[in-house]
């Protein structure tokens, strides 16, 4: 089993506000291994920055245990010399060319002569901007720019890479790009953190997520093995024109005249052919419907809420 770069145990972190303490994490325990492209899901208000901000050394813990490639809470230069970081946003200096912008962070990670020159040269090429290299960073477009913000963060070879949203805001070529580009960084062996909202590229991207909600951890483990698990029955039926759709308040209209409705498990589906016998109606097919990450996403925060 690879070895884990990141461990929470029992985080737990409070904030003290006017109106009382806000348990920001409550008890949250979660690990990522080497090799993981590992995301961290969640509503606004769910944790989400907050774990990040304790596993980069930026805030401290109230209680549990954190490691992070092995030493429970390095400080930010023995953790950025294995590690790296991409803002939301990143942010160029003004009027630099991409070329120039990666040999000023080539140089802060050490790098001097030909072996910053080609390493430079090489992350260009990795990210698709050796054609615009020597263009203003102004001039790039917001999935070039992305691309950029990459580029310099990946500069030392990092162990593991943390994004914040790496595709919000892009079209879907960016997105498409992006992807591609961090799937690349992933066969090389790069270990990637996503924090993000958007549930399709995690869906696509992730083998393993954790789900936080209101700070306490609601779902963690492999993507497929979690989707798996809830996977549901979709089940096809025909009714007499007679019937009431409020007869079947959970069904769709399905193509070819027929109704639709997903249940859990065999007995559900036992239930629900009951009711439709009753009804004078037929089941037509009934077949396990994959679950999309969005639909166990909101299962998953509902089951969590008080009722």
């Amino acid at each position: 089993m690879n070895e884990p770069l990141i461990e929470l145990v029992e985080a737990t972190k409070i904030f003290r506000a006017r109106r009382g303490a806000v348990r920001a994490l409550d008890q949250v325990s979660f690990t990522v291994r080497e090799g993981d492209v590992f995301g961290l899901l969640g509503a606004n208000g769910a944790g989400k920055t907050t774990a990040l901000r304790c596993i980069l050394n930026l805030t401290r813990l109230n209680a549990g245990r954190l490691l992070v490639l092995g030493r429970e809470r390095p400080d930010r230069r023995t953790l950025f010399a294995r590690a790296a970081y991409l803002p939301e946003e990143p942010q160029f200096f003004q009027g630099a060319t991409g070329r120039e912008h990666l040999a000023y962070f080539g140089r802060l990670c050490g790098l001097r002569g030909p072996e910053l020159r080609g390493r430079v040269a090489e992350v260009l090429r990795l990210v698709g901007l050796e054609s615009s290299a020597d263009r203003p960073i102004a001039t790039y477009s917001k999935g070039m720019k992305q691309r950029a913000g990459i580029a310099g963060a990946i500069l030392h070879r990092p162990k593991l890479f943390f994004l914040d949203e790496p595709t919000r805001g892009l079209d879907p070529i960016g997105r498409r790009e992006i992807r591609d580009l961090l799937q690349k960084l992933a066969a090389d062996g790069v270990t990637l953190f996503l924090n993000s909202h958007l549930l399709g590229e995690v869906e696509r991207l992730c083998n393993r997520i954790a789900i936080l909600d209101k700070g306490r951890l609601r779902a963690e483990g492999l993507l497929a093995d979690l989707l798996t698990k809830t996977e549901l029955i979709d089940v096809r039926f025909s009714l007499p024109e007679s019937v009431p759709p409020a007869a079947f308040p959970e069904a769709e209209r399905a193509p070819g005249g027929l109704w639709k409705e997903a249940v859990p498990d065999t007995a559900a589906l036992a239930a629900l052919a009951g009711r439709i016998a009753a009804a004078g109606g037929r089941v037509v097919s009934a077949q396990a419907a994959r679950v999309e990450l969005e639909d166990y996403f909101i299962r998953v925060v509902r089951e969590g809420e008080p009722a």
